[in-house]
Protein backbone atom coordinates (compact mmCIF):
# COMPACT_ATOMS: atom_id res chain seq x y z
CA UNK A 1 0.00 0.00 0.00
CA UNK A 2 1.38 3.41 -0.97
CA UNK A 3 1.50 5.68 2.10
CA UNK A 4 1.55 8.78 -0.14
CA UNK A 5 -2.15 8.37 -0.91
CA UNK A 6 -3.03 8.41 2.79
CA UNK A 7 -1.72 11.95 3.32
CA UNK A 8 -4.28 14.67 4.07
CA UNK A 9 -5.43 16.69 1.03
CA UNK A 10 -3.74 19.84 2.33
CA UNK A 11 -0.41 18.00 2.48
CA UNK A 12 -0.87 16.69 -1.07
CA UNK A 13 -1.62 20.22 -2.30
CA UNK A 14 1.50 21.48 -0.54
CA UNK A 15 3.62 18.76 -2.20
CA UNK A 16 2.14 19.61 -5.59
CA UNK A 17 2.84 23.31 -5.09
CA UNK A 18 6.42 22.59 -4.00
CA UNK A 19 6.95 20.34 -7.03
CA UNK A 20 5.75 23.09 -9.36
CA UNK A 21 7.97 25.68 -7.68
CA UNK A 22 11.06 23.47 -7.76
CA UNK A 23 10.66 22.42 -11.39
CA UNK A 24 9.83 25.92 -12.63
CA UNK A 25 6.77 24.64 -14.45
CA UNK A 26 5.22 27.25 -16.74
CA UNK A 27 1.91 27.10 -14.86
CA UNK A 28 3.53 29.17 -12.12
CA UNK A 29 6.11 30.99 -14.23
CA UNK A 30 5.95 34.71 -13.85
CA UNK A 31 6.67 36.79 -16.93
CA UNK A 32 9.56 39.17 -16.50
CA UNK A 33 7.83 41.74 -18.70
CA UNK A 34 4.95 41.93 -21.18
CA UNK A 35 6.85 43.52 -24.09
CA UNK A 36 6.64 41.37 -27.24
CA UNK A 37 10.25 40.46 -28.02
CA UNK A 38 12.35 38.64 -30.59
CA UNK A 39 14.29 35.86 -28.84
CA UNK A 40 17.88 35.48 -30.03
CA UNK A 41 19.24 32.18 -28.78
CA UNK A 42 22.80 30.99 -29.25
CA UNK A 43 24.69 27.91 -28.11
CA UNK A 44 27.90 29.85 -27.43
CA UNK A 45 28.43 33.10 -25.56
CA UNK A 46 30.92 34.31 -28.18
CA UNK A 47 28.13 34.32 -30.77
CA UNK A 48 26.12 36.77 -28.65
CA UNK A 49 29.03 39.01 -27.67
CA UNK A 50 28.80 41.39 -30.67
CA UNK A 51 25.00 41.61 -30.50
CA UNK A 52 25.05 42.27 -26.74
CA UNK A 53 27.52 45.11 -27.27
CA UNK A 54 24.91 46.78 -29.52
CA UNK A 55 22.01 46.31 -27.10
CA UNK A 56 20.31 49.58 -26.08
CA UNK A 57 18.69 49.93 -22.63
CA UNK A 58 20.15 46.58 -21.53
CA UNK A 59 18.84 44.69 -18.53
CA UNK A 60 19.95 41.30 -17.26
CA UNK A 61 17.62 38.78 -15.63
CA UNK A 62 18.70 35.47 -14.08
CA UNK A 63 16.27 32.53 -14.09
CA UNK A 64 17.26 28.96 -13.20
CA UNK A 65 20.91 29.79 -13.90
CA UNK A 66 20.20 31.26 -17.34
CA UNK A 67 21.09 34.90 -18.03
CA UNK A 68 18.53 36.75 -20.14
CA UNK A 69 19.59 40.06 -21.67
CA UNK A 70 16.73 42.33 -22.72
CA UNK A 71 16.77 45.64 -24.52
CA UNK A 72 16.49 47.17 -27.97
CA UNK A 73 18.53 45.98 -30.95
CA UNK A 74 18.23 48.15 -34.07
CA UNK A 75 15.01 49.56 -32.60
CA UNK A 76 13.41 46.16 -31.92
CA UNK A 77 12.76 44.72 -28.47
CA UNK A 78 14.80 41.56 -27.97
CA UNK A 79 15.79 39.03 -25.37
CA UNK A 80 19.15 37.30 -25.85
CA UNK A 81 20.43 34.20 -24.12
CA UNK A 82 22.95 31.43 -24.34
CA UNK A 83 21.34 28.00 -24.51
CA UNK A 84 24.43 25.88 -24.16
CA UNK A 85 25.40 23.08 -26.49
CA UNK A 86 22.91 20.35 -27.52
CA UNK A 87 19.32 20.17 -28.63
CA UNK A 88 18.29 19.28 -25.08
CA UNK A 89 19.73 22.54 -23.73
CA UNK A 90 18.25 24.45 -26.67
CA UNK A 91 14.81 22.97 -25.97
CA UNK A 92 14.96 23.65 -22.23
CA UNK A 93 16.15 27.25 -22.54
CA UNK A 94 13.73 27.99 -25.37
CA UNK A 95 10.83 26.77 -23.22
CA UNK A 96 12.11 28.82 -20.29
CA UNK A 97 12.24 31.87 -22.58
CA UNK A 98 8.67 31.27 -23.79
CA UNK A 99 7.52 30.86 -20.19
CA UNK A 100 9.13 34.08 -18.95
CA UNK A 101 8.79 36.45 -21.93
CA UNK A 102 6.21 37.35 -24.55
CA UNK A 103 8.00 36.10 -27.68
CA UNK A 104 6.99 37.10 -31.22
CA UNK A 105 9.85 35.37 -33.08
CA UNK A 106 12.74 33.05 -32.29
CA UNK A 107 16.12 33.32 -34.00
CA UNK A 108 18.65 30.60 -33.27
CA UNK A 109 22.31 31.30 -33.90
CA UNK A 110 24.46 28.23 -34.13
CA UNK A 111 26.33 25.79 -36.25
CA UNK A 112 23.53 23.26 -36.78
CA UNK A 113 25.92 20.58 -35.64
CA UNK A 114 28.26 21.50 -38.51
CA UNK A 115 26.67 18.74 -40.57
CA UNK A 116 26.58 20.42 -43.98
CA UNK A 117 30.05 21.15 -45.33
CA UNK A 118 28.54 23.51 -47.94
CA UNK A 119 27.53 25.99 -45.19
CA UNK A 120 29.94 28.74 -44.17
CA UNK A 121 30.18 31.04 -41.14
CA UNK A 122 27.56 33.78 -41.50
CA UNK A 123 25.21 31.76 -43.72
CA UNK A 124 21.53 32.06 -42.81
CA UNK A 125 19.35 28.99 -43.25
CA UNK A 126 15.63 28.38 -42.92
CA UNK A 127 15.10 24.62 -42.83
CA UNK A 128 12.23 22.88 -44.60
CA UNK A 129 12.93 19.83 -42.47
CA UNK A 130 15.44 18.93 -39.79
CA UNK A 131 17.19 15.98 -38.24
CA UNK A 132 18.40 15.28 -34.77
CA UNK A 133 22.09 14.95 -35.51
CA UNK A 134 22.63 12.92 -32.36
CA UNK A 135 20.16 10.35 -33.66
CA UNK A 136 22.17 8.99 -36.53
CA UNK A 137 23.21 5.76 -38.04
CA UNK A 138 26.90 5.34 -38.63
CA UNK A 139 27.04 3.53 -41.95
CA UNK A 140 29.57 1.04 -43.23
CA UNK A 141 31.88 1.91 -46.10
CA UNK A 142 31.98 -1.22 -48.27
CA UNK A 143 34.09 0.60 -50.85
CA UNK A 144 35.90 3.96 -50.65
CA UNK A 145 33.51 6.92 -50.64
CA UNK A 146 30.34 4.76 -50.70
CA UNK A 147 28.35 4.52 -47.47
CA UNK A 148 25.45 2.11 -47.15
CA UNK A 149 22.56 2.18 -44.69
CA UNK A 150 21.35 -1.13 -43.41
CA UNK A 151 18.32 -2.53 -45.25
CA UNK A 152 16.05 -2.01 -42.21
CA UNK A 153 16.50 1.76 -42.40
CA UNK A 154 13.83 2.29 -45.06
CA UNK A 155 12.48 5.60 -43.75
CA UNK A 156 15.69 7.57 -44.30
CA UNK A 157 14.93 10.54 -46.53
CA UNK A 158 17.65 12.92 -45.41
CA UNK A 159 20.95 12.93 -47.24
CA UNK A 160 23.95 11.47 -45.53
CA UNK A 161 27.07 13.42 -44.66
CA UNK A 162 29.78 10.89 -45.28
CA UNK A 163 29.42 8.10 -42.78
CA UNK A 164 26.64 9.91 -40.85
CA UNK A 165 23.02 9.17 -41.80
CA UNK A 166 20.68 11.39 -39.72
CA UNK A 167 17.08 10.32 -39.21
CA UNK A 168 14.46 12.89 -40.17
CA UNK A 169 12.14 14.16 -37.45
CA UNK A 170 8.62 15.33 -38.16
CA UNK A 171 7.69 18.65 -36.59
Amino acid sequence: MNPFFHLPHATLRLFALLALLVTGTSALAQRLDEQARVAIISAFGAELKLLRSQLQQPQTHMVNGVEFHTGQLKGRPVVMLESGISMVNAAMTTQLTLDRFKISHVIVSGIAGGVDPALRIGDVTVPERWSQYLEVLIAREPRPGHYERPSWMKDATTPNFGIWHPRERKA
